[in-house]
């Protein structure tokens, strides 16, 4: 039981043996409103404060899900937003936000904010949580949803990268960068499972386990913040987003594949 410096008990009561993490190579970080290691079993997802008077409670999983009962209670018909997205890899590479005109939303006006039915985060452009770089990895995962239906995907998940030959942008968004993936490639009355698999100077990107880029020349990806770029530049996420692996670790055929089946159950995709 996860018990908030306010009262609020924000549970975690699920049987570990299904947790798609525990049966992947080791994640460098994961952020996702459900339990996705058993060794992160008892401890809260998302540390979340109240618009009436801001406090904060730390938030857990009930049955493997975020406890919406003990969230609400918190907030009331208030907005929620996210002051800490916990990383659940072990690492303690948690992603935050101190100051609270930037830190994106999860309760709106008392009610939770759902991506395909699912609680989800939700980006306006003007929010972003940072946390420590992780460094030189070669696989990324996400599952977010664009607001509009124009543009190109926008930085969900960025930082610095180096050696990249492609494009000649030096921040990459999601998994891929932005002229690597025509806008037509997104539906926005779904959400998206992106996967990218970067390997031997190679990146190539993956919707709802559809390959759809390849570009070379990427090398030491850099990650260290959610929902912008990390300079302020260029284009920020406008959408919700759910869930967000990364690992250091090349993924198998057949291990990117479960992790993208277990998602698309998940989210009703």
């Amino acid at each position: 039981m996860i018990c908030s410096t306010h009262g609020i008990v924000a549970s975690s009561r699920v049987s570990t043996a299904s947790l798609i993490l525990d049966g992947l190579p080791a994640s460098a970080g994961a952020y996702s409103l459900r339990l996705l290691r058993a060794g992160h079993t008892g401890l809260p997802v998302c540390r979340v404060r109240e618009s009436g008077g801001n406090t904060e409670a730390n938030i857990g999983t009930v049955n493997g899900e975020l406890d919406t009962v003990a969230l609400l209670a918190f907030v009331g018909a208030n907005n929620g937003f996210v002051v800490t997205w916990y990383d659940q890899s072990g690492n303690a590479r948690n992603a935050t936000q101190a100051t609270a005109a930037n830190q994106p939303r999860i309760v709106n006006a008392g009610v939770v904010e759902l991506n395909s039915g699912k609680p989800s985060i939700n980006f306006n452009g003007t929010n972003w949580l940072d946390f420590t770089s992780a460094s030189n990895l070669t696989t990324v995962s996400a599952v977010f949803k664009k607001d509009s239906a124009s543009g190109i995907i926008q930085y969900v998940i960025a930082g610095i990268q180096q050696g990249l030959a492609a494009g000649g942008n030096s921040f990459p968004n999601i998994l891929m960068f932005n002229s690597w993936l025509a806008e037509s490639s997104i539906n926005t009355s779904l959400p998206v499972i992106t996967t990218t698999v970067i390997s031997a100077g190679t990146a190539t990107l993956f919707i709802n386990g559809i390959s759809r880029a390849t570009a070379g020349s990427a090398t030491d990806v850099n990650l260290s913040r959610i929902g912008t770029r990390p300079d302020g530049v260029g284009l920020a996420h406008f959408g919700k987003t759910s869930e967000i692996v990364l690992s250091t670790s090349s993924f198998s055929t057949a291990d990117r594949q479960a992790l993208e089946a277990n998602q698309q159950t998940f989210y009703n995709i």
